[in-house]
């Protein structure tokens, strides 16, 4: 057995069906017994402390073994936490898919609160978190399942509008090579300036030396 009250009352409806595949009609008494020789672990040891207590003679039927049997494995304190945890599900952080498990798993406890499509639908909205709330609310759907595929739809989209936002921000502005530019001082024709005061040095180009030659005789 699972830690999973529901899950009792699932394996209870499949003992049921295997009697439905019977030829023969089976006796009240050999369905309980056919049952207990399928439980395991702590569930046969549930079985075991349940019959030792029981008179010598006495039979235990289907119907008591299904009332005992979900006594256990079903109390009712375990029942009212799975409500309260439906009522207060949303979605969060958690992705439109993790939101959908677990709301149809809880939807099993929640019983008049999920009895019908048109309340697993508002529920269902309620829940979902502010961005895909903003985008589905002009959206008009008919059935949950059409909502469930819709809000899924809607966040595939919204991730990848994140994605390629994210990835023109680390692109930069602009994925054409960046062009150096130089400023270049264009020189101007200044008047020459005199020498300047004894003292300092100043900048003169080489002389050319002539050399004089012997007039020609």
């Amino acid at each position: 057995m699972t830690d999973e009250p529901l899950d009792a009352d699932a394996w209870i409806r499949t003992i049921e069906s295997n009697f439905a595949l019977l030829v023969v009609p089976c006796s009240e008494a050999n369905k309980a017994h056919f049952a207990a020789q399928q439980l395991r672990d702590t569930a046969r040891l549930w079985w075991d402390h349940y019959t030792a207590i029981l008179l010598a003679d006495h039979i235990v039927t289907w119907d008591e073994f299904k009332n005992a049997f979900r006594a256990h494995h079903i109390p009712e304190g375990l029942m009212e936490r799975k409500l309260n945890e439906f009522l207060d599900l949303t979605q969060g952080t958690h992705t439109v898919i993790q939101y959908v498990h677990a709301f149809n798993n809880l939807c099993h406890y929640a019983g008049y609160h999920a009895d019908t499509d048109a309340k697993k639908h508002d529920h269902f909205r309620r829940g979902l978190c502010t961005k895909l709330k903003d985008h589905l609310n002009p959206i008009k759907v008919d059935t949950y399942n059409e909502l469930v595929n819709l809000a899924i739809t809607q966040e595939d989209c919204i991730m990848a509008h994140r994605a390629e936002k994210k990835r023109k921000t680390l692109a930069g502005p602009s994925s054409a090579p960046s062009q150096r530019y130089h400023l270049v001082q264009h020189a101007t024709h200044q008047a020459p300036q005199k020498a300047p005061n004894q003292g300092r040095w100043v900048f003169r180009p080489p002389q050319q030396q002539v050399t004089s030659h012997p007039p020609a005789p």
